[in-house]
């Protein structure tokens, strides 16, 4: 009887500890989604978020908001590391976006 309350609260207390009270951190951004799939040294981003010229790779991007131009506001949660798809310009960042949405 004494294992099996030593071992429910062995694995109450690994739930415990796995939950986590840190926030994730969302931020609200204006921008426009740039087709970079013409651009060899980018053409592996494919599509990017421009933020008053700050380059921004989705992790996952909708296809029905894949267009060129198209002006929109996300909010997302900024990665604190550098997208790998751009060879020669290593300031595009990578950004998992909660909410987008077109600008009217």
């Amino acid at each position: 009887m004494k294992t099996k309350l030593a071992v429910i609260l062995a694995l109450l207390g690994c739930f415990i500890c796995a939950c986590s009270n840190s926030e994730i951190d969302i931020v609200e951004l204006q921008g426009t989604i740039v087709d970079v799939r013409d651009i060899p040294a980018m053409a592996e981003c494919e599509w990017v978020l421009d933020v008053n010229g700050r380059l921004y790779k989705p992790t996952y991007l909708p296809s029905n908001y894949r267009e060129d131009g198209l002006e929109v506001i996300v909010k997302a949660e900024l990665y604190n590391r550098q997208a790998s798809c751009a060879f020669l310009n290593n300031s595009i960042e990578t950004l998992r976006i909660e909410q987008i949405y077109r600008i009217d």
